[in-house]
């Protein structure tokens, strides 16, 4: 075992309430739940505020995947915005704009943007509703017709979200069994400082009902916040980088949980860096490691037409440790407003760890990959999209 566990990493109760003075945040929780017949549900919810510069304008943003077990059972997806998403979208299209081109020139190109990436979005089933998401007064209390998220004074959390296509509720009481992770820019990505923070924990015991079925499990839950620059773009001498990333949260039958993240910089294939944060008994800290897609073929979407590196590896020198991540079927694919779809899918890990065999489960993003490095990936991604109809 490696010494770079660190209880100062970790804090409990944490604050959960929105932060209206942030561009943009969001709740993400992930994990697994039993039924009584023997099968579980992968389950996947991110809601997202913006917000703009000054703070008075609001959009929100949901995002819901639900995997269940069963034989050729098919993922349930929801993603669902407010209309200010199209507008504060456009305002950040803008300002990336404007530092590489003409004011008129920019403001033009970035509302053509806007109006190409609704038609996108209507056409690859993002809804828009008109409602917001009603926000409590205090604490985290968040309610969006049929989704809530609130916490509680003694730490716990109440999720309620549809669990399949017909609407069952799906309503969880969430436990942490672990401190919260808590850092502000300085230890896991230096260049997202100041105006960044991220909160983790990692396992949250989960009890509730499908409907009228008892489930239990257990989920995982981050919560982060800050600006759009250096998390979604990055600024270079002349104008910005867009910027994508693999994220992998596991947990394993050994007790350790860990959390994985490594950069991508469209247009650079030489961007390798990665952070790896390692949860257990003794305490939560960094750890060196790697977070790779190994030589598998990508999986080509029939709908957008993007390429995905789905098999993955996670190498943990200081722990002797590998992990092999494969998703648990291959299309777990997300329309989302204002980029290009994202791979929020379900996976299996097994693996090994200071010479122990090691299994488990988590979930896996790829975000950014719909990104276009030039103009043979747009033309290739275009393509896939235009015979998928």
């Amino acid at each position: 075992m490696d010494d770079t566990s660190d209880t100062t990493w970790a804090i409990a109760p944490p604050d959960l309430r929105p932060r209206p003075d942030s561009e943009v945040g969001w709740w993400f929780l992930q994990g697994r739940v039993a039924l009584p017949d023997g099968t579980s549900l992968h389950l996947m919810v991110a809601f997202f505020q913006v917000h703009s510069e000054d703070g008075d304008d609001q959009a929100d943003m949901l995002l819901l995947h639900v995997l269940p077990t069963r034989p050729g059972a098919r993922p349930f997806v929801v993603s669902r915005m407010t209309p200010g998403v199209s507008r504060l979208h456009e305002i950040v299209a803008r300002r990336i704009a404007r530092h590489v081109l003409p004011g008129p020139i920019a403001r033009f190109l970035a509302r053509r943007h806007a109006v190409l990436m609704s038609d996108r979005a209507r056409h690859d089933g993002v809804v828009t509703l008109e409602d917001h998401a009603e926000v409590g007064p205090e604490g985290l209390d968040i309610r969006w017709r049929d989704f809530a998220l609130a916490d509680a004074p003694d730490g716990s959390l109440t999720l309620m979200m549809p669990g399949d296509a017909d609407g069952t509720p799906l309503t969880l009481a969430l436990c942490p069994e672990r401190p919260w992770m808590e850092d502000h820019g300085a230890r896991l990505d230096p260049r997202n400082r100041p105006d960044y923070a991220y909160l983790c924990c990692p396992r949250l015991s989960a009890s509730g009902h499908l409907g009228d079925q008892p489930v239990h499990g257990t989920l995982w839950m981050d919560r982060q916040w800050g600006g759009f620059e250096n998390w979604f773009f990055q600024r270079k001498r002349r104008g910005f980088s867009l910027v994508g990333w693999h994220w992998a949260g596991l947990s394993l039958d050994s007790g350790h949980d860990f959390l994985a993240w490594r950069r991508m910089v469209v247009g650079d294939s030489s961007e390798r860096d990665c952070y790896v944060v390692r949860f257990d008994d003794r305490g939560v800290g960094t750890t060196r490691g790697q977070l790779e897609p190994t030589p598998a073929p990508r999986w080509i979407s029939p709908r957008s037409g993007i390429g995905y590196p789905l098999a993955h590896r996670l190498v943990l020198p200081e722990l002797a440790g590998e992990i092999e991540i494969m998703p648990v079927i291959e299309d777990q694919e997300i329309p989302v407003f204002g980029a290009p779809s994202i791979w929020e899918g379900a996976v299996t890990a097994r693996g090994h760890l200071d010479g122990q065999a090691v299994a488990g489960h988590g979930r896996l993003e790829l975000y950014g990959h719909g990104y276009a490095a030039g103009v043979g990936d747009y033309l290739r991604q275009h393509l896939r999209r235009r015979r998928a109809g």
